[in-house]
């Protein structure tokens, strides 16, 4: 994005949301202390251990940053104009002493919330209308059904009640699970969640990576219901059987010779019929209820899922979730490519959610100069929609790690 180092000045300047990360992060532990002169100063056990890191201008990245106050993060911020900023674990020391010698002996992470990050580029070998980082309104629904999937494994399956949802701005999204419970899960839990959550197996090389057994376990049956729920938008925005280079792709998951050979003849001579994958879709399934009811190991409804769920079960970034040392990128923070805003995604809407609509820094600077401009006033909706999310989540949860600090 050009001009992005003059737009970053000004965003964090006014518009980036310091105390509202500050409080996210403290995780509900706020001390307030009184400095010479009388002036409260509010710190946070939590904050002052987190490990902030930023990218800076020219391909510089540090590590290990460190505030005590929100006022100290914010003025580094504000100095150092970071093009990116992540956020790390909580330490057993604050990480800008991770380097003297009393403390590198026993620095470890301790606790960090569960956080998983999906890129729509996982998606290149189904999805029809975009490539590599590109993003539109009509593969966003592959970025949806996964954050809705994932959500309701979370709530029912482990039991969380604190997951936030962000749109990276550019190509996918981030989910926190807040949860103190959830925050103190060792790297092993959390690989553990991840082989739950995982479904498709197999290389690139492999083309049917999702093959389930029957009886398929309840957690499925949920994620099929929601998929099958969206399939009818999947089919449209793809056009995933509407011209032969995309159907070819998606008959070699039906294993029943019979049927792949039926449907690939019929589709062939009616060729490419722009709107059609719908009804070619109710063909497929008419085709398997036919074909299946003589095979026993395998019933229609099973092989459909089983297409369903290699389009569109989410594909997870699973070093990112199974690390508790992991960095993921802050909210609010700008991306250097599309100039978007890092925003929070409400999990209800989610579907509905267009990437291409979400506010810029430029639309920020721009609608600072207009009373009742749209872009500010968006932008002030996410901030609190996250601010409410922290609030109901501080009210519910106890201030607690899995251990006491280690180095004061």
């Amino acid at each position: 994005m050009e001009n992005l180092d003059a737009y970053l000045e000004v965003y964090y300047q006014a518009f980036y949301p310091y105390q509202i990360i500050f409080d996210w992060l403290s995780c509900g532990d706020r001390t307030v202390k009184q400095e010479d002169g009388g002036r409260d100063m509010v710190t946070s056990e939590f904050f002052s251990r987190r490990e902030i890191s930023m990218s800076l201008p020219n391909d510089i990245y540090v590590r290990y940053h460190s505030f005590e106050t929100c006022e100290d993060f914010k003025n580094t911020i504000v100095h150092r104009k970071p093009t990116k900023i992540d956020i790390g674990a909580v330490f057993s020391a604050p990480p800008n002493r991770h380097k003297e010698a009393a403390v590198q002996r026993m620095f470890r992470p301790i606790s960090k919330e569960l956080v998983f990050d999906i890129d729509i580029s996982d998606y290149d070998d189904v999805r029809t209308c975009c490539k590599g980082a590109n993003i539109c309104e009509g593969c966003w629904i592959f970025m949806a059904l996964a954050v809705l999937i994932i959500q309701k494994s979370l709530e029912e399956d482990f039991g969380f009640h604190h997951t936030i949802w962000f749109y990276s701005g550019r190509r996918g999204v981030h989910g926190w699970v807040c949860d103190t419970s959830a925050r103190n899960l060792s790297d092993e839990s959390r690989a553990a969640i991840v082989g739950y959550l995982t479904v498709g197996e197999g290389g690139d090389k492999m083309v049917k990576k999702v093959m389930l057994k029957n009886p398929t376990y309840p957690a499925l049956r949920r994620a099929y219901h929601i998929i099958h729920t969206y399939w009818g938008n999947v089919l449209e925005s793809q056009g995933l059987l509407d011209k032969k280079e995309n159907w070819k792709k998606l008959l070699p998951l039906i294993p029943n010779e019979k049927t792949r050979t039926f449907l690939a003849q019929v589709w062939s001579q009616q060729g490419d019929r722009t709107n059609s994958s719908i009804e070619r879709w109710q063909e497929l399934e008419n085709q398997l209820i036919e074909n299946y009811k003589s095979v026993a190991f395998k019933t229609s409804d099973q092989v459909l899922m089983e297409i369903m769920f290699q389009y569109c079960y989410p594909r997870l970034d699973t070093n990112v979730t199974k690390g508790i040392n992991h960095l993921l990128k802050s909210p609010f923070c700008i991306h250097p490519k599309t100039g978007r805003v890092c925003v929070p995604i409400d999990y209800t809407k989610a579907v509905k959610f267009n990437p291409d609509k979400v506010v810029t820094v430029k639309d920020l600077i721009m609608s600072d100069q207009k009373d009742g401009d749209q872009s500010l006033g968006e932008f002030q909706e996410c901030k609190e929609f996250f601010k409410q999310f922290i609030q109901n989540r501080d009210s519910e949860e106890t201030c607690v790690m899995e251990t006491e600090p280690v180095i004061k």
